[in-house]
């Protein structure tokens, strides 16, 4: 679920756009992924923005979508990466990130 969510605007069919925020998981698993549920809608439809802090990346071109919850791998920028990255960047599995905030905007119902 995500920490902060608020519903910024309807749009002329009905949807809602949704801002919302998560601190990662405190325990990453490159299987799971960052997974978040927006309790504001029932079903996301789109994912309009994706970010995160402290030199991380969301990419919202990365996400899954099933009903109200959407799932997305965490990267490193590639500035950020403490070791060699054999994962492609993408944050090792086990790895704290927990003081990273998630944020972004959906669109659903």
């Amino acid at each position: 679920m995500a920490d902060s969510e608020t519903v910024i605007g309807r749009l002329d069919d009905g949807r809602l756009m949704v801002k919302f925020s998560s601190a990662a998981p405190s325990s990453y698993s490159q299987t799971d992924e960052v997974q978040i549920t927006i309790t504001k809608l029932g079903r996301v439809e789109e994912v309009v923005s994706l970010d995160a802090s402290q030199g991380y990346d969301a990419r919202k071109a990365n996400v899954a979508i099933t009903g109200n919850k959407i799932v997305f791998p965490l990267y490193y920028q590639y500035y950020a990466c403490p070791v060699v990255c054999a994962t492609g960047w993408e944050v090792t599995t086990g790895r704290d990130v927990s003081d990273v905030t998630v944020y972004g905007v959906v669109i659903g119902r």
